[in-house]
């Protein structure tokens, strides 16, 4: 070993001896740095911590408006109204509702009365109208030039918005342009 370093220190001299004790140095401070574990704390973002307003309106016990966490589903929204009345529909809540979607802030769930929904249906010219926030995909494809897959996009854009505000909206919805629109705004409530 004594050989080795007098053959360096011949062959490098001063700065050799002192390059390779920076490089051993520098080599321990990155192998300490490699080994020792990083903490990430994650932080839960405002948005996901903020409790959400829903307004519980129709066949329920106590309508109102309801703070819930955020992730909230349409089922806790309804018990937190004391559940559904005797008088709901509960047939066409049952075909037309998915009690597990996750709601929205803002958002207004209206569930109908036995009887209510026949009452109100609309006509224009005889042709009973779809509501948009309310209608399945099955509903909207009745209407013309309206397929599954457009069926689709505005069921989407009705979820991602929180419902439509005004018929005039689903000209929002990709690939409903103002001539589709036109075809079919009477067969169309909200």
């Amino acid at each position: 070993m004594k050989e080795r370093l007098w053959l360096f220190w011949q062959r490098y001299g001063r700065p050799g001896l002192i390059g390779f004790g920076l490089g051993l140095l520098i080599l321990g401070f990155w192998t300490q740095s490699a080994t020792k574990p990083e903490t990430i704390e994650f932080l839960p973002s405002e948005e996901a911590s903020t409790p959400i307003l829903v307004d519980v309106a129709g066949a329920v016990i106590q309508p109102g408006v309801y703070q819930l966490p955020p992730g909230s589903r349409v089922n806790q929204a309804i018990k937190a109204a004391g559940g559904l009345s005797q008088e709901a529909d509960f047939a066409w809540i049952e075909r037309h509702l998915n009690l597990a979607r996750k709601l929205t802030d803002g958002e207004k769930l209206y569930f109908p009365r036995q009887g209510e929904l026949a009452a109100e249906a609309g006509t224009t010219l005889g042709r009973k109208t779809i509501n948009l926030n309310q209608a399945t995909p099955a509903e909207l494809e009745t209407l013309p030039g309206i397929g599954p897959a457009m069926a689709e996009r505005i069921v989407s854009y009705r979820q991602k918005q929180g419902g439509f505000k005004t018929v005039e909206e689903l000209m929002a919805v990709p690939g409903i342009g103002p001539k589709t629109f036109v075809r079919i705004k009477d067969q169309l409530s909200l």
